[in-house]
């Protein structure tokens, strides 16, 4: 990961940035990357091109010069609880799935698959059951495999979706312009896959909602979620949902699982208790960052060093549920009651951390000597995969 990110400014904006030279042989001129939202709108993010990338006289980093200024985001040294994320976009491998394609791995248990290093463009079909980007159906346990540091990009339905799957890897892939829930465990049925680094940003509504199945019940994606969750016996672990029409997470537990092989599942997800929701982060929702419906765990189910700001609605939305627990959880507002006994809550206002004016010393790209210690108001947090191809 990379975490030290310096600005040089330009008339009306920024237009560069200073990186570690770790970056060197993986961007290039050409590749985009992401910018997410660092206000409360959920749609203010930024997409630029690398113009260049030049060797900087500071020995270790490398100056990425881009092809439109932009404006200045959240660093770690002005907010270090709220950071704005840059991401690489672009893949050596593309594919584009002319606004319909899927792929499928499908009744395949026992068998390793690897999905790695790959951009998706225009995958999936809104509202046709099934047909997502990266969908995982019904392969039991698929212990070994990995779906990491992918882009999927303008999905027209859902990212990566883990149906009656168990033991998948999902890590470090980023999910940019897409519509309906995004990285999604769906029938209730799953257990052991663990979402681990991901990014999702601009996560938007669907207007056709896929048709209900059997007992499958309604599907949500018309208030979509960057993080979906129909059962809990999986592991979600330092993930950044930034930028949503809907909420960040969604925790929407059912008393039973669905989906055409429910019936061989006796365990009832909205009872079962959470594996670990542990680093997680979610800022500029139009809704809150999480929300939890239906949830009655028969053990304390914990939420551990959850991050949430920078939101239109709030940071909570719980329904319906009980026996749960946050700890260690950072806001930047205070809340009005908590949802769940909570404990270590800090509140830390982005307003009040806020420092958008520096002198042209500051400024100066020159004077970068502390740039790997947190307090350099130029550290800029960077997405799971900002290194990746």
């Amino acid at each position: 990961d990379v975490d030290n990110v310096v600005f040089r400014p330009s008339e009306g904006g920024l237009d560069r940035l200073i990186l570690p030279k770790t970056i060197e042989n993986l961007w290039g001129p050409g590749a985009e990357i992401l910018i997410t939202s660092h206000s409360p709108d959920w749609d203010a993010h930024e997409v630029r091109m690398i113009f260049t990338v030049e060797n900087h006289d500071e020995e270790g980093y490398v100056k990425v010069h881009l092809n439109e200024t932009i404006s200045r985001p959240l660093t770690l040294g002005s907010h270090p609880f709220h950071a704005t994320e840059v991401a690489l976009l672009s893949r050596n491998i593309e594919l584009d799935g002319r606004d319909g394609a899927h792929m499928t791995v499908l009744h395949s248990p026992g068998l390793t698959q690897v999905i790695q290093g790959v951009g998706f463009i225009r995958f999936g079909e809104e509202g046709i059951r099934d047909s997502y980007p990266i969908h995982f159906d019904y392969c039991l346990d698929s212990a070994n495999s990995v779906i990491s540091k992918n882009t999927i990009r303008s999905s027209n339905q859902r990212c990566i979706v883990i149906d009656a799957s168990n033991n998948v890897v999902v890590e470090g892939n980023v999910a940019f312009d897409t519509k309906g829930h995004c990285f999604v465990v769906e029938t209730g049925m799953e257990s052991g896959n663990v979402f681990k680094s991901n990014l999702g940003a601009f996560t938007q509504k669907v207007h056709q909602t896929m048709p209900q199945a059997g007992i499958s019940g309604k599907e949500t994606d018309d208030i979509p979620a960057v993080f979906w969750a129909g059962s809990p016996s999986n592991y979600w672990i330092e993930n950044v949902a930034a930028g949503s029409e809907g909420y960040g997470y969604w925790l929407e537990l059912r008393q039973n699982p669905r989906g055409p092989h429910a019936d061989n599942f006796a365990r009832s997800p909205a009872q079962t208790e959470l594996t670990q929701f542990s680093g997680n982060s979610a800022h500029s929702m139009q809704l809150e960052s999480l929300k939890v419906t239906g949830y009655l765990p028969t053990k304390t189910s914990l939420i551990e060093n959850f991050r949430s700001y920078l939101n239109e609605k709030g940071h909570f939305s719980v329904h319906k549920s009980s026996n749960m627990e946050a700890r260690g959880t950072i806001l930047d507002s205070p809340l009005e009651s908590n949802p769940f006994p909570m404990s270590g809550t800090t509140v830390v206002s982005t307003k009040a951390m806020g420092n958008d004016k520096f002198s042209d010393e500051e400024l100066d790209s020159e004077n970068h000597g502390h740039a790997s210690e947190p307090t350099d108001v130029f550290n800029l947090q960077a997405s799971p995969s900002l290194l990746e191809k």
